[in-house]
């Protein structure tokens, strides 16, 4: 269960919408609505204001604000979710582009380098389609849990494993606390066809998902597989995308999916300047990967 432990001025704080405009909404659409204290104070939680911030994103692609708040407070199904398309409809503008399996394993490497290096993320989710492509990158992905806050990766697994991703006390079943929460997905899932990174704290946001196209197939060999590719350094995207994330989590690990949305209420500070420079180091590593 979400805590209301925000203050409508810790909103505000968090999405820039100012407190008048929140009354209004709350008054107009029954949307975000608080608990009360005692005192008759208004408590917000961290889910809330992450759909306030969905809403301002709905806004900007055009949707009108009744619209905006209908759909933001619509879940979706965890069967149907689609981290291409929740990217997709965050930030249209984002083109795409067809790229072969090595491409996409360079793009992904070089942007667990960065942030390893960086050590700044506090939350950070993956999809690896299948349970294999995970085990070979497991070690990797040991080191880069270490760092952060909370971590958590998907694919075929046969069963949930709740490891503590960097916090001592988070293996919910007695495991060791050192590695990413494991959460299944069916390979009848959109999911199962996407391999995705979502990094989101400090000021080092980013989010990549590729979407396999119908014409590849998972057993295929490596290099006749291609993917439509989308990413950005866009912190705020990043963070809308990590909350979908936390819905597909929620069901397998509801403690985890709480911690995630706390982490996710503190802001990340990216200027512009910094998530150019992003944008820079993780092509340059790219680069030096191709080369």
């Amino acid at each position: 269960m979400s805590r209301f432990d925000l203050t409508i001025g810790d909103v505000v704080a968090r999405t820039g919408v100012a407190e008048p405009t929140l009354r209004m909404w709350e008054r107009r659409y029954g949307f975000p609505e608080p608990q009360r204290t005692e005192n008759g104070h208004r408590r917000y939680s961290a889910e809330q204001a992450g759909l306030v911030e969905r809403v301002l994103m709905l806004r900007q692609v055009g949707l009108s604000l009744p619209a905006a708040i209908a759909r933001a407070q619509t879940p979706p199904d965890p069967e149907e979710v689609s981290l291409f398309s929740s990217l997709s409809d965050l930030r249209p503008d984002l083109q795409s582009r067809v790229v072969r399996k090595p491409v996409l394993v360079a793009l992904s490497r070089a942007i667990e380098d960065e942030m390893l290096a960086r050590a700044e993320a506090r939350v950070m989710f993956a999809c690896f389609q299948r349970e294999g492509f995970y085990r070979s990158s497991e070690a990797r992905w040991r080191e880069l849990a270490a760092g952060a806050r909370v971590a958590a990766v998907f694919a075929d697994f046969d069963r949930v494993r709740a490891h503590g991703g960097g916090d001592p006390h988070g293996g919910e079943s007695g495991e060791e606390a050192d590695g990413p929460a494991e959460v299944p997905i069916s390979r009848r899932q959109p999911l199962a066809r996407e391999w995705a990174l979502v990094i989101y704290g400090g000021r080092s946001s980013i989010s990549m998902v590729a979407r396999e196209q119908a014409s590849s197939n998972v057993h295929a060999a490596a290099r006749s597989r291609s993917f439509e590719l989308i990413w950005t350094v866009d912190p705020e995207a990043t963070r809308a995308l990590a909350g979908t994330c936390t819905v597909l989590v929620r069901h397998a690990l509801p403690e985890l999916a709480d911690r995630t949305e706390q982490q996710l209420a503190i802001h990340a500070a990216a200027p512009a300047t910094e998530q150019a420079r992003l944008t820079t180091a993780v092509m340059n590593r790219v680069l030096a990967t191709l080369s």
